[in-house]
């Protein structure tokens, strides 16, 4: 197969960017001819390994330059240049005579009306329906503005997904949303660390890890933890991450006079973070998949988390391999969190469970998804 995916750029060690050039990669391997198309690459070296095998075309659009213009000209260049990205994608793309064009939902996905090439257009969605709307929410657009934004997001996105040939999302909650509006896949996407060993669950480490910003809500694990910590005093929280809220997380922790947390950088040896602890926490207020969960599954630590829209619970079995515990209900998290924290049996149990559960999220599963998929998709256009 001819597969083409479609990138900005390749710079910045984001987690589309590390996905979309895993898949690549992963289908380079299995013998298909592969292309990344970027626009603003300029000749820079990719934040990711690239295949030898994938050929990388820039068409040299350049949006980046229009960001140090004034105000007042950005929007008339903004739209010469998307008139020539569209123009030169079409000659493209009716040369490599591909079989699938992939985008993200945010990328070039807007541009897909009009291409007339015959290839299958594909677009991912890596977050979730609702994200544009929580975050907008959480960047203060209240009001009547606020709300146009956020209304004029989703039905951007709705607008867009609609027009495509296959849509693809991350989880099947994430499917019911969309449900009645677009009808789509189901792909997660698979585990970028591979593992080789498991935690012995007997360290008295809670762990988590992601950005300090509001969406990943650590102020509240923190004051679960102020619940549970005195009566086990020789268990820690070790929150991994960097961002805005550090300092505010800082002041709580000295404001609650918990000794017993520690907010540490993030680090590019983060399996090793995993395989020392024995409870992963998540409190986020929504996700997409939560990729942390699959890599702490992987190395069979149980997890405790808040059921938030979206991922958690594609990934997690309540009681089997962890638990889920309702948005905000801080009284059952702790519960559960301290539960595990004083059975060895019961954190030794859903550890196995987590272990096994974790092989639906490996990279070959996932990329033999995708073939399917492929394959699926090839032999209904040809009918």
């Amino acid at each position: 197969m001819r597969i083409a995916y479609t990138l900005p750029k390749i710079t910045i060690r984001g987690g589309l960017e590390r996905i979309m050039t895993a898949k690549a990669n992963a289908l380079a391997e299995l013998g298909h001819e592969v292309f990344i198309i970027t626009t603003c690459q300029r000749s820079r070296e990719t934040a990711f390994p690239i295949d030898n095998r994938i050929r990388m075309i820039d068409l040299e659009i350049n949006y980046e330059e229009n960001y140090t213009n004034p105000r007042w000209r950005r929007i008339p260049i903004y739209w010469a240049k998307r008139r020539r990205h569209k123009q030169k994608l079409q000659v493209l793309l009716r040369e490599l005579r591909l079989d699938f064009f992939i985008s993200p939902l945010s990328g070039e996905a807007q541009l897909f009306p009009g291409l007339t090439d015959g290839s299958i257009k594909l677009i991912e969605s890596h977050g979730s329906r609702y994200d544009y709307l929580l975050m907008h929410r959480e960047r203060n657009l209240s009001g009547f503005i606020g709300r146009v934004i956020n209304r004029f997001r989703l039905w951007q996105n709705f607008r867009v997904a609609r027009r495509a040939d296959v849509f693809v999302v991350l989880t099947y909650e994430d499917q019911k949303l969309w449900h009645g509006c677009v009808d789509a896949e189901v792909i997660p996407n698979f585990i970028p660390i591979s593992s080789h060993g498991a935690s012995t669950l007997t360290n008295h480490r809670v762990m988590a890890a992601g950005r300090h910003v509001e969406q990943k809500n650590f102020s509240e694990l923190i004051s679960i933890w102020a619940r549970l910590s005195w009566r086990n005093p020789s268990w820690r929280l070790e929150i991994y991450g960097d961002g805005p809220l550090r300092g505010e997380l800082e002041a709580q922790i000295k404001s609650l006079g918990l000794s017993s947390v520690d907010l540490l950088p993030s680090t590019t040896r983060i399996e090793e973070c995993y395989l020392g602890s024995s409870i992963y926490a998540m409190t986020s207020r929504y996700e997409g998949l939560p990729m942390v969960l699959i890599e702490a599954q992987r190395v069979g630590v149980p997890i405790v988390s808040y059921a938030c829209q979206c991922g958690p619970s594609d990934i997690i079995t309540d009681g089997e391999n962890g638990f889920l515990v309702e948005v905000g209900d801080q009284e059952t998290f702790a519960s559960r969190l301290e539960a595990l924290m004083r059975r060895d049996d019961l954190r030794q149990r859903m550890g196995v469970h987590a272990l096994h559960n974790a092989q639906r999220f490996t990279r070959e599963a996932i990329i033999a998804r995708w073939v399917e998929l492929f394959e699926r998709k090839l032999a209904e256009k040809a009918r």
